[in-house]
C-alpha cells in the first residue's frame, strides 16, 4: 500500500473518530442543556403557580376583608363625626357659660348627659363589633385597612390614657388616689377629682351597649333604647352610670385631664374622618388630623377668663398632640 493511501486512511479514520466524539459530545451537551431546560422549565412553572395562588390569595382576602370591614367603618366613621361634634359642642357650652356647677349646666338635662355618654361609647362598641368579624380575616392583605383599624383601636386606648396624657408636656398633677382626695377635691378638683375610668369599667360599658338580636348578631344600642333603659333603671346599662358620675360638674378647666381625654379622642375621630374622605391610599394620622380652623373651635374659654388662648388651647392640644405621635409611631400588636 502506497504512503498516500495509508495517509488518506489514516486521515478518514481520524475525521470517522473526531465525528463521533463530536457527535458523543453534542449529544452529551445536548441532553445537559435539555435537562437545565426542563428544571428551569419547572422552576418557573412552580413560581408561576406560587404567584398565582398568592395573586388568587391575595384577591380572596382582600375581597372578604373589604365586605366584612368597609360597611363596619362607614358606620364607625358617620359614630365618629357625632362624637366630634359633641366634644365640640361641650367647649361652645363652656364657652356660653353652661357647663360647671349652677343653674343652667347643660350636664344636668338628662338627654345632653346620656346623649353624651352615648355619642363616645358608640364607636368603641362598633370598633368591637368590626374586631370581632375581622378575627378571620387576614389584615396583612390590605395594608391601609390594617392602618384603619390601628387608629381605630386608639379610640379605646385613648379613653384609658388618662394618668399618660396628664403625664404629656407640659405635665399636669392629677392625684385622684391621694388618701386626702376626697377633701382636697373641694377646693382643687382639677387634680383631686376623678377624672378617669379603668380598661375593665370601659369594657363592661361597651358589653352594656351591645345588643344581641334574636339571630346571633350584634349591634351598638340605639340612643333611644339607651336611655330608655338607663332611666328605666335597667341593670344591663348601669355600667354607664360611672360615665354619667364622670361628666357630672365637668368644665374643661376643673377637669383638665378629662379634657385632655377629649381631645385626644377628638383627633382619633378627625383622623376616621378625615382618613375616610381622602383619595385612596391616604393615612391621615391622628397627631396631625386637626387643621388650623379646626384647633380655634376647642376654645372653652368664657369672657372674662384668665387664661390666654394659648393656655386653653394650644398648650392642652400640644400635650395630646405629642402623645399620641409617640402612641402610634409605635408598632401596636
Amino acid at each position: 500500500m502506497s504512503a498516500q493511501v495509508t495517509v488518506a486512511l489514516i486521515a478518514a479514520g481520524a475525521s470517522v473518530v473526531v465525528s463521533s466524539v463530536t457527535a458523543g459530545l453534542g449529544y452529551v451537551a445536548k441532553r445537559r442543556q435539555d435537562e437545565k431546560l426542563a428544571l428551569l422549565n419547572d422552576a418557573l412553572d412552580e413560581a408561576r403557580a406560587e404567584r398565582d395562588a398568592q395573586r388568587d390569595y391575595k384577591y380572596e382576602a382582600r375581597k372578604r376583608l373589604y365586605a366584612e370591614f368597609q360597611p363596619l367603618f362607614f358606620q364607625l366613621v358617620e359614630l365618629c363625626e357625632s362624637a366630634y361634634n359633641r366634644v365640640l359642642s361641650l367647649a361652645q357650652a363652656s364657652r356660653q357659660g353652661h357647663l360647671g356647677p349652677g343653674p343652667g349646666n347643660w350636664l344636668d338635662e338628662q338627654y345632653y348627659m346620656l346623649s353624651t355618654v352615648h355619642r363616645f361609647v358608640a364607636p368603641l362598641v362598633l370598633f368591637r363589633l368590626a374586631q370581632r368579624r375581622l378575627t378571620f380575616v387576614d389584615l396583612s392583605a390590605d395594608s391601609e385597612v390594617r392602618s384603619q383599624c390601628a387608629i381605630a383601636k386608639g379610640l379605646q386606648v385613648v379613653f384609658n390614657a388618662s394618668f399618660d396624657l396628664a403625664r404629656a408636656e407640659p405635665a399636669i398633677p392629677y392625684l385622684p388616689h391621694d388618701p386626702q382626695a376626697p377633701q382636697l377635691a373641694v377646693t382643687k378638683p382639677e387634680v383631686y377629682e376623678r377624672q378617669h375610668i379603668v380598661s375593665g369599667q370601659l369594657e363592661q360599658i361597651i358589653d352594656a351597649l351591645t345588643v344581641r338580636e334574636p339571630d346571633g348578631t350584634a349591634r351598638c344600642m340605639t340612643y333611644g333604647e339607651f336611655e330608655t333603659a338607663f332611666v328605666g333603671g335597667t341593670g344591663a346599662v348601669q355600667p354607664a352610670a360611672i360615665l354619667v358620675d364622670l361628666f357630672h360638674d365637668f368644665r374643661p378647666d376643673t377637669r383638665p385631664v378629662l379634657w385632655r381625654v377629649l381631645l385626644a379622642e377628638a383627633h382619633v375621630f378627625r383622623s376616621l374622618m378625615r382618613t375616610f374622605e381622602s383619595e385612596p391610599g391616604t393615612i391621615v394620622p391622628p397627631s396631625a388630623a386637626l387643621r388650623n380652623e379646626d384647633r380655634r373651635r376647642f376654645d372653652w374659654r368664657r369672657e372674662p377668663s384668665g387664661a390666654s388662648f394659648e393656655q386653653a388651647v394650644d398648650v392642652p392640644l400640644s400635650a395630646v398632640e405629642s402623645w399620641l405621635s409617640s402612641y402610634f409611631a409605635t408598632p401596636q400588636k
